[in-house]
């Protein structure tokens, strides 16, 4: 077992960071699925995150040597990976064709349903293994990686309400994967003491998204909900879509 480390503060900044994202993504997928879907599989969001947090939690019981690498590497890479399969989950997601309302005739949706778990749970198993292996590798001060922690989700929380306003709920999960990479440079920056860390040169993949708000980022609404049903009507046209911190209209 290696012995704690010695910390900078930078960490701080990060474990805040990697959380913010972590929460304002998580609130995202609960209005996601409202709105795609029906309110109540909202809920399934909070197993998912459970899902990806527990295990993150047995990978590292059952592969111990990831805590004697590079800790900094690690942070950095997980908070990037958290980055890169947050985008790439929801898309994915968005245009897999899971319908509940086929559930009754179509067992298809069963897997459908399945898939939804196992990639919207990658990105909390990647946020998840960064906090675990920070609170384990800094042991010493894990009170104050506990504060950045909780600090971070409130903030996301809080946060998505007004991003929501702004830009919308999929630009959101844009902005969650913005924060994400920022952790990454800021443990990068955290491990090398001094030097650009270039990789925040990929926050323009996200931005790019939010700044040209491509079709496949849009969410991809159930044919059987009231909005694609008025559209099915001779002459109906979506005029213009709205976003508050409370409801797309």
């Amino acid at each position: 077992m290696n012995p704690p480390l010695k910390e900078p503060s930078l960490i701080y900044i990060g474990i805040y960071l990697i959380s913010f994202s972590t929460l304002l993504f998580e609130i995202s997928l609960t209005r996601v699925f409202s709105i795609a879907q029906w309110y109540h599989f909202a809920f399934m969001v909070v197993s998912m995150a459970l899902l990806g947090y527990g295990a993150s939690g047995s990978f590292l019981m059952l592969f111990p040597s990831i805590l004697k690498k590079d800790t900094y590497s690690v942070l950095s890479n997980g908070a990037l990976f958290f980055s890169i399969s947050s985008l790439l989950s929801y898309i994915i997601t968005n245009h897999i064709a899971f319908d509940p309302v086929k559930i009754a005739w179509d067992p298809l949706q069963i897997i459908y349903l399945f898939i939804y778990y196992i990639l919207l749970s990658i990105p909390f198993f990647f946020s998840g293994m960064t906090i675990s292996l920070s609170l384990f590798r800094f042991s010493d001060r894990a009170h104050r990686i506990y504060f950045s922690d909780l600090l971070g989700a409130g903030s996301g929380c809080l946060s998505a309400l007004i991003i929501f306003f702004l830009i919308g709920v999929s630009n959101a999960v844009a902005a969650s994967a913005i924060s994400g990479i920022l952790a990454s440079a800021v443990f990068y920056a955290a491990k090398r003491g001094q030097g650009f860390p270039y990789r925040l040169f990929l926050i323009t993949i996200p931005l790019s998204l939010i700044i040209f708000s491509p079709s496949f980022m849009e969410i991809n609404i159930s044919s059987y909900k009231g909005l694609p049903a008025a559209l099915r009507y001779p002459d109906a046209e979506k005029i213009e879509t709205r976003w508050d911190s409370l409801q797309r209209k």
